[in-house]
């Protein structure tokens, strides 16, 4: 399956919109958390279904951005606790 990079910027953090729908349902899928706004997730979907389902979570005004990894086209250190281990088991595909 595709591995993708899910980031995504809050513009108003301090405002009324909630969030934890978009980090319940990531975490739904086995997400990991790498950075602040930054997961690693697999899907057995598209890019554009992938964009779509996430982007429904956010405010008016938020960035997004989704990204298949390919084998070997990333490098990442210093990442939350996890994410190797996650990579491991998730390699990303050719």
């Amino acid at each position: 399956m595709p591995v993708y990079m899910v980031s995504y910027d809050i513009l108003n953090e301090g405002g009324t919109h909630d969030y934890e729908p978009l980090w319940k349902d990531l975490k739904s899928v086995g997400a990991q958390s790498v950075q602040d706004g930054l997961w690693v997730v697999e899907l057995d979907s598209d890019l554009p279904c992938v964009e779509s389902r996430f982007a429904g979570f956010l405010d008016r005004g938020d960035r997004l951005l989704v990204s298949c990894l390919k084998n070997g086209q990333f490098l990442q250190s210093q990442s939350r606790a996890g994410t190797d281990a996650w990579l491991a088991a998730h390699p990303p595909g050719e």
